[in-house]
C-alpha cells in the first residue's frame, strides 16, 4: 500500500473511532496504528544501518563529538579558529560601541569590552546617541549598549549584539560576521566552521557527493508511484 493510502486509511479508521468509539471501530484503529508503528521501526532500523554503514556520508560525530573528550577538542578547535580569524582583521575592522548617558548596563559592558581590547588589540570607539545623533540613525541604533562590526577600508556593516553580552558571545558572533562581510561564508553557512567544511555539518556539502538516484544506471523501479489526484 502506498503511504499516502495507508496514511489516509490510518485517518479514517481515527476519525470513525473517535466519532463512533464501539470496539470494533477501536480494534480497527489499534490495529492499523500497530502496524505504522512496526512500519516506523523497520524504517528506524534500516536508517541506522544505513548511516553506520555509509557514515562517511551521515555521520556528524567526526566534527561534532558528543562524548566528553570529543567535545573538548571540538571546542579547542572553535576557540582556536575564531581567535586566528578576530586577531587577522583587527586592522581593518572596529567596533563602534554605542552607549547612553546614564546606562549602566554600557558600564558592564565597557568593562567586558576592555577585556577583549587587552586579548585581540581592536579598535572599540564609544558613540553617545546622546550626542551624536546622526551616527545612531545611520545604523539604527536605538537600545544601549549596542555593538556594530564596521569595516574601515569599505563602507560595510553588521551589528554585533544589543544589551550586555559576555566576552564568549562577542568573540563568537565577530568571528561570524567577519567571514560573512569578507564572502566567505553564505547565509545558509553563517555558523559553519572551517574545520567543518565538506563535512555533515556542511550544508552545501552534500551537493558534491554524487547521489544515487544521479546515476546513468540507477534503477527507481522499487519506488512507488505517486497517487494520482
Amino acid at each position: 500500500m502506498h503511504p499516502d493510502d495507508f496514511q489516509e486509511l490510518l485517518n479514517g479508521l481515527h476519525k470513525k473511532a473517535v466519532q463512533y468509539p464501539t470496539e470494533q471501530h477501536l480494534l480497527e484503529y489499534l490495529l492499523i496504528q500497530d502496524i505504522a508503528r512496526r512500519k516506523a521501526l523497520a524504517y528506524a532500523n534500516a536508517a541506522q544501518y544505513v548511516t553506520q554503514k555509509r557514515a562517511d556520508l551521515f555521520t556528524i560525530n567526526q566534527v561534532y563529538p558528543t562524548s566528553s573528550p570529543g567535545v573538548a577538542a571540538r571546542v579547542q578547535l572553535q576557540q582556536e579558529e575564531m581567535a586566528g580569524t578576530i586577531g587577522q582583521a583587527r586592522g581593518d575592522h572596529a567596533l563602534l560601541f554605542f552607549v547612553a548617558p546614564g546606562c549602566g548596563f554600557c558600564d558592564r559592558q565597557a568593562q567586558i569590552l576592555a577585556y577583549f581590547v587587552e586579548r585581540y588589540g581592536w579598535q572599540v570607539r564609544p558613540v553617545d546617541i546622546a550626542g551624536n545623533p546622526e551616527l545612531a540613525l545611520r545604523f539604527n541604533i536605538t537600545t544601549t549598549p549596542a555593538l556594530l562590526l564596521i569595516r574601515q577600508d569599505r563602507d560595510q556593516s553588521m551589528p554585533i549584539a544589543i544589551g550586555v553580552v559576555s566576552l564568549p558571545e562577542i568573540e563568537r558572533k565577530l568571528y561570524q560576521a567577519i567571514r560573512f562581510m569578507a564572502g566567505t561564508t553564505g547565509v545558509d553557512s553563517f555558523t559553519t566552521y572551517d574545520f567543518q567544511k565538506d563535512s555533515a555539518l556542511d550544508p552545501a556539502s552534500i551537493l558534491k557527493i554524487e547521489q544515487p538516484w544521479q546515476g546513468s544506471g540507477s534503477d527507481n523501479s522499487s519506488t512507488p508511484p505517486r497517487r494520482r489526484p
